[in-house]
Parts: structure tokens; C-alpha cells; sequence
């Protein structure tokens, strides 16, 4: 998934550097869309396959590299286009894209139980051995209920993507996601625009962006090492609610005077939307094992871009109604509560008892 998600990064770049109509930006985009998702799973399955024990901390710290790279990329893209224009710019970091992370990809990265087990036990961690082992034993047998040991084992690994379906944590989860991931559209994507309305100068409203980035990294990292002490799914809830607190301060920044307000807003939001990047694997790793992680997942964000996909002309005609972003604000706000309350009875049997 990651070696067919980053060509297709890359390669929307390098199409940006020839585009001369509006139609050529939708082909990119919906290009870009597709291989970050694919990159997106493979990340989530490469991480829990190989780490069992300090799961959260190690997705956190892998998904923190997106912000990480926007922090370091935006002022760097920044110089490169006043230099060299941002067709050439674009065109050069597409190429970086493809040859940096396909060499990295092909030279490093794993992703097979059989080379869990023999690391892990070279390494003493024998806990993800057995993991590995399980899930192997899993693949093998297909999934199959049995009644010797081995495939008992197989079985702890998770559940197949048509058994998934069947179960009200698929739908509640995903409907979690839906709702969550309607902020971007709603507010991360309308940040600038609507702080422009509101009196904010343009350094102000360049400074909060960046700021969001540092602070969704830690929302990552934090939630990360929290999801090893406290159930992945109350994470999620957490920071649904904490991207609302960080709404409703933006609501009360009205005017200049109140522009204070925007640097609690960017902590409050930034750490809260940061986490949705880390937690989302972990919540369906844990709710559905890695037995069919990549299609389960895979399928909900599918659902996921088919429904917000709607999204960005809604919250654009409310804005050409009304003048402002606070009705698209206010919608989020319901939906960030309908998506706390959704992850929390996202619970199979092997979530019930965490």
C-alpha cells in the first residue's frame, strides 16, 4: 500500500507543475486523496504488526512526521518558490517524494509476520513474536473457527472484514470518523478565510497555521502514550471533545481586539485534530484485531471521502448566505459530540472488557 501511495503523492505534484485548467487540480486531488489513504493504511497496519506493547507511542511518533514535515516543508516551500517559482518548486518536491520515501520504503521497511518473528526474538521481544505468529497462523487457516489451540490463536487476531460488517462497532466507528473528519472541511480548510472576515492579519493568520502543525505533533505523541494506559476509543472521544472546546473559542474571537484568543484556539484545536491521525488506526486495530486491518479500514475511508466529499460546497454556500463561518462551526460542534458519543459504544467482545 505505502509503494503504491507514494507515487501517487509524488506524482500529483509533478501533474501541478503542468496543470492549466480547473479540471486538472480535481485530477490531482483526487489522486493525492488516494495515495495518502493508501500510504495512511499502510502506515497503521506496518505499525501494529511490528509493535504490540508500545503501539500508541510508536503510531504517534510515525503519524507526528506529517507534522513534523509541514512545520519543516511550509517555510522551505516558502523559499523555494520566491526563488525558483512554484511550478518548479512543486515539481521538485513530487520528484523527492517518489525517489526519497520509495528507496526508504523498498531498503527498510518490512511488512510480513515472518520477519516480525525472527527481529522480535533477536531483539528479546517476544511478546510481538507471538503476536506474529498468531496472525500468521491466522492467514493461514483463513480465519476459520476451529477447535485446535493454533487456530484459537489464529482467531485472537481479529475478525474478517465480512464478520466486521456485521457488527454495529463497523458502523459506529465509522460514523465516528465521518463526523470527526468534518472539521477539516468545516474549519481546518475555512481557518484562513474566515480569520480574514473576522480582522486578522494575514502574519497572524500564516503564524496560527504553522503553530497547528507543532501542536497537532504533540496531540499525536500525547495521545499516543495515552492509548496504552486508557482504551483507544475513549482517546478518540477525548479529543472530538477537545477540537470543540477549541471551536468554541474561535466563536469568540469576533473582532482584532479578541485576536489573543486565537493562540489558545490553536492549542486547544492543534492538539485535538493533531490525535485524529494517530488514533483512528489505533481504534480499529483494537476494536477489529489485524486480521483483515487493511480492508476494514480501507472500507471506512472509503465511506469516509465518499460522504464528506459533499461537504466543501455546504459550508461555502452557508458562508455566501450568511457572511460567515459560525453556522458551518456550529454544525461541526454537533457533529464532533455525535462522533465522541458513536466511538464510545463502538465496542465489540474484545473491546467490552477494556
Amino acid at each position: 500500500a505505502m509503494l503504491l501511495g507514494v507515487p501517487l503523492i509524488g506524482g500529483t505534484f509533478i501533474l501541478e507543475a503542468f496543470m492549466t485548467e480547473i479540471w486538472h487540480l480535481w485530477v490531482a486531488q483526487g489522486l493525492l486523496i488516494t495515495g495518502q489513504s493508501a500510504a495512511f493504511l499502510g502506515t497503521g497496519k506496518l505499525v501494529g504488526l511490528w509493535f504490540d506493547t508500545d503501539r500508541g507511542r510508536m503510531m504517534g511518533i510515525a503519524l507526528a512526521g506529517n507534522n513534523a514535515g509541514g512545520v519543516i516543508m511550509a517555510p522551505m516551500s516558502a523559499v523555494f518558490i520566491d526563488e525558483f517559482g512554484w511550478r518548479t518548486t512543486v515539481f521538485v518536491f513530487g520528484v523527492a517524494i517518489i525517489v526519497i520515501n520509495s528507496l526508504l520504503i523498498w531498503l527498510w521497511v518490512r511488512d510480513k509476520p515472518e520477519d516480525v518473528i525472527v527481529e522480535a526474538r533477536r531483539v528479546g521481544r517476544e511478546r510481538e513474536a507471538r503476536t506474529a505468529e498468531a496472525l500468521l497462523a491466522a492467514t493461514a487457516s483463513g480465519g476459520d473457527d476451529a477447535a485446535s489451540q493454533s487456530s484459537s490463536m489464529a482467531r485472537s487476531q481479529g475478525v474478517t472484514w465480512q464478520e466486521s460488517l456485521r457488527m454495529s462497532a463497523f458502523w459506529l466507528l465509522t460514523l465516528a470518523f465521518v463526523a470527526t473528519f468534518a472539521s477539516i472541511f468545516a474549519v481546518l480548510n475555512q481557518l484562513a478565510k474566515h480569520l480574514e472576515i473576522v480582522g486578522i492579519s494575514t502574519e497572524a493568520a500564516g503564524a496560527a497555521l504553522g503553530l497547528l502543525g507543532a501542536f497537532g505533533f504533540l496531540g499525536k505523541l500525547i495521545f499516543g502514550f495515552l492509548s496504552e494506559r486508557f482504551p483507544s476509543r475513549y482517546g478518540f472521544a477525548a479529543i472530538c471533545v477537545l477540537q470543540v472546546f477549541g471551536i468554541i473559542i474561535l466563536l469568540l474571537l469576533r473582532t482584532p481586539a479578541e485576536g489573543w484568543l486565537l493562540w489558545p484556539f490553536v492549542a486547544v484545536y492543534g492538539i485535538g485534530f493533531g490525535a485524529v491521525g494517530a488514533l483512528m488506526p489505533l481504534v480499529v486495530a483494537d476494536t477489529f484485531g489485524l486480521l483483515a486491518y487493511a480492508t476494514i479500514f480501507g472500507a471506512q475511508q472509503l465511506i469516509l471521502r465518499i460522504v464528506n466529499g459533499g461537504l466543501p460546497p455546504v459550508v461555502g454556500w452557508s458562508v455566501d448566505y450568511t457572511g460567515t463561518y459560525e453556522a458551518a462551526f456550529f454544525a461541526t460542534i454537533v457533529s464532533l459530540f455525535i462522533g465522541a458519543v458513536a466511538v464510545v459504544f463502538a465496542r465489540t467482545e474484545t473491546t467490552a472488557a477494556r
